[in-house]
Parts: C-alpha cells; sequence; structure tokens
C-alpha cells in the first residue's frame, strides 16, 4: 500500500504551511497574551477554503478528501493550536453535520456561507451541570406555533461570539435521549454571549458561555429528526 501524499494533498500541505509560517505565526503570541479572536486568521483562513475543506464545491467548500482536511489542521495547529480550532470547528462540528442531515434549503442558507468562508460557524453542546454528559442537558426547546422556544444555557461554547450561526442541541422529550439539534442564527431573539472564558491555552480561540432565554428560531431550523440529536452530537464528535 502506497502512503505517499497525493499532488493535491502535498500542495495543500504548502499552501496552508506557508499562509501559517507568514499569517499566523509572527502574531500567534500577541493574540496568545490578548486572547482576542484573531480576524484577520480567520478571513484569510475562509478565503482560502479552510472552512469547508471536504464540502463539495456545490456547496461552497473546496471538494477536497478527509486527507487534505486533516493535513490542513495538522498544519494551523502546528502555527498555532487556537488556528486549527477555529478551522476545526468550522469544518468538523458545524459544516459536517449540515452536510449529512441538513435539508437542501438548510444547506443553501446556512453550509454554504460557511463553507465559501463568508460565515464563522459554532458549535453549543456541553453545559455547566452535565459536563460531557449530552444525555444529562437541560436545555429544553418547545415548539409554539411556526417557532421553537428554547431555554438553557451551553457553556465552553467555541466560536460563538465571533459565529454567524450555531449548532445547538436542546431537550425536546422527557426521556433521557430525547434530544433535538438545531440550526441557530446568532440573531436569534434571546440568543445571549453570558461570559467569555479566562483559559490557560488555546487562548486566541473564543470559548464562551451562553444563554437561550426564550429564544426564538424558526420551525425550519431543526436539524434532522426530531429526538435524534444525541444521535447526531455523537456522530459528528466522532468525525469532527
Amino acid at each position: 500500500m502506497d502512503f505517499a501524499l497525493t499532488e493535491t494533498q502535498e500542495i495543500t500541505r504548502k499552501s496552508v504551511r506557508d499562509f501559517a509560517e507568514q499569517d499566523i505565526i509572527p502574531q500567534s503570541h500577541a493574540f496568545d497574551e490578548s486572547q482576542e479572536f484573531p480576524h484577520g486568521w480567520a478571513k484569510k483562513m475562509g478565503e482560502l477554503g479552510l472552512f469547508g475543506v471536504y464540502v463539495p464545491e456545490k456547496y461552497g467548500g473546496a471538494g477536497l478528501d478527509t486527507v487534505c482536511y486533516a493535513i490542513t489542521i495538522e498544519e494551523l495547529s502546528r502555527a498555532d493550536a487556537s488556528a486549527g480550532v477555529i478551522a476545526a470547528v468550522c469544518n468538523g462540528l458545524v459544516c459536517e453535520p449540515l452536510l449529512r442531515y441538513g435539508t437542501e434549503e438548510q444547506k443553501r442558507r446556512y453550509l454554504v456561507p460557511v463553507a465559501r468562508g463568508d460565515w464563522i460557524g459554532a458549535y453549543a453542546l456541553t453545559e455547566p451541570g452535565s459536563g460531557s454528559d449530552a444525555a444529562a442537558m437541560r436545555t429544553t426547546a418547545e415548539i409554539k406555533g411556526n417557532e421553537w422556544v428554547l431555554n438553557g444555557t451551553k457553556s465552553f461554547a467555541t466560536n460563538a461570539s465571533v459565529a454567524k450561526v450555531v449548532i445547538g442541541y436542546a431537550r425536546t422529550g422527557r426521556q433521557k435521549h430525547e434530544i433535538s439539534a438545531f440550526i441557530i442564527p446568532t440573531d436569534a431573539e434571546g440568543f445571549s454571549v453570558l461570559k467569555k472564558e479566562d483559559k490557560m491555552g488555546i487562548r486566541a480561540s473564543d470559548t464562551v458561555l451562553l444563554g437561550f432565554d426564550d429564544m426564538r428560531i424558526p420551525k425550519e431550523n431543526l436539524l434532522g429528526d426530531l429526538h435524534k440529536g444525541f444521535n447526531i452530537a455523537m456522530a459528528t464528535l466522532d468525525g469532527g
């Protein structure tokens, strides 16, 4: 078996490494000290197609393979782990579930702008009282007319204060695994950033506590099937 990289994979490594060495490494220490989000890095990553590496071109992505994606995250993280996290969330935790579970309309409205680099995406699963036990979440979502109304908090939400869209999860039934996934625009009524975390490392990556206070999103922003959010979350994390 030949484990050598293909020409496309080698080109991907070179282009991402060149960008990282020219733009990220010289500013890495300053952003780590200030804990500011590196908007310039994110803009350039988006322009280079690094937010949708393996997303098909028809949905705004680069249309490359998963090895190219791994190389991308490796090279970004080699320069600064925060850069790797920013791109990994957009690819694996936002584009991936939209690509796998989204309707064509959801893909058009939300996947394309993230994969194309116009938007930053975020992920919100963890909660203050449940940690990594997703099935113990307390955030709720109730259908009221043509809207979902969400209430709760999400901790360690990566990219969330700078994102246009968040993939989030809430309880939609009384059974333990009756959880659903949602596409949450960050301009939704009732969406708020409650606190930015003061971290020991990866400090240029945005990590925040979110509040959903009677947050209203359209009925059609349910991602995948009702009550199947736990499965979506686990499958997303497996690949993310």
